[in-house]
């Protein structure tokens, strides 16, 4: 789940993006990335000071790629830091579900 900088008490599933415009994504976020197109509609939001913390049900994070076609988010990805821990799997299989495979990379 993220957390939006501007409603401290609201979480959202980061799938809840897929499909809506850029920009729902940008303003949820808030004004703690800066935005850099890496590829065309390929965009990365990265953290713009060390003391900003963000994490991914507990896993810090410090940048998120975005993909879009005509403006309209088609993949995230987060760049997670540290290593997925019982804590990490816990949290995301009480959400998600216990997975049927892993990928490690």
């Amino acid at each position: 789940m993220l957390s939006s900088p501007k409603h401290h008490t609201m979480d959202i599933a980061i799938e809840d993006f897929l499909g809506k415009n850029i920009i729902t994504f940008e303003k949820f976020i808030g004004n703690n990335f800066d935005k850099r197109e890496i590829y065309p509609e390929t965009y990365q939001y990265f953290l713009k000071a060390d003391f900003i913390n963000k994490s991914y049900f507990g896993l810090p994070y410090r940048g998120v790629f975005v993909t879009v076609d005509n403006d309209r988010v088609k993949s995230i990805k987060l760049n997670c830091m540290g290593i997925v821990d019982f804590n990490f799997y816990d949290l995301f299989n009480h959400v998600y579900g216990t997975p049927d495979s892993i990928l490690i990379i």
